[in-house]
């Protein structure tokens, strides 16, 4: 028999993440949403290639799902520390290190990473190659801190809005064609 779905939600679990559910090599489905659990999530669970995680990676929400690309995280108060082509929804995010991932909703981080698109508010990018690419694009947000190099939008008819936005860096080519800006 191969265990495939663990679901250990709402079962008040309070400390960290038993290492013991990444030895479940056919796993594909784990909900531990609910429960005080705190903590890293164990190397071998992440390991698992039928697994990807999503919701909260600290608290009472931990929920890790079928992989699918992208890997999709929502909720708030997220931190992915490192992977490719995330989707990442919510508040107060943080991605510390990653590619391809787009992040909206409001008070989120990327530390370090690369073909970053951001949309919400107070945000802080810092890395490279943060593009915005293709037709009828919408940038917009307030308060954003955006640092670093090689920072691209082009396209056409891509909107980019906001008020109180702080772009500082190198090398941001403009490529505009209809483009509508706002600040």
């Amino acid at each position: 028999t191969q265990l495939v779905e663990l679901n250990l939600a709402n079962n008040k679990l309070i400390g960290t993440i038993p290492s013991w559910i990444g030895e479940l090599d056919h796993l594909c489905y784990l909900d531990l949403s609910n429960n005080s659990l705190v903590g890293e999530v164990p190397k071998r669970l992440i390991q698992l290639k039928g697994l990807v995680s999503t919701g909260r990676s600290l608290g009472n929400r931990r929920t890790l799902q079928q992989q699918q690309q992208p890997n999709i995280i929502s909720g708030t108060n997220n931190k992915v520390r490192s992977g490719r082509t995330n989707v990442v929804s919510g508040n107060d995010n943080t991605v510390i290190s990653g590619n391809n991932n787009t992040v909206a909703g409001s008070n989120n981080t990327i530390t370090t990473g690369s073909d970053n698109t951001v949309t919400g508010s107070n945000h802080v990018v810092s890395g490279s190659k943060h593009i915005v690419t293709d037709n009828n694009n919408v940038v917009s947000g307030i308060d954003n801190n955006v640092s670093g190099s090689f920072h691209t939008v082009s396209g056409s008819h891509n909107t980019v809005s906001g008020s109180n936005n702080t772009v500082s860096g190198s090398n941001h080519p403009c490529c505009f064609w209809d483009q509508t800006y706002r600040n």
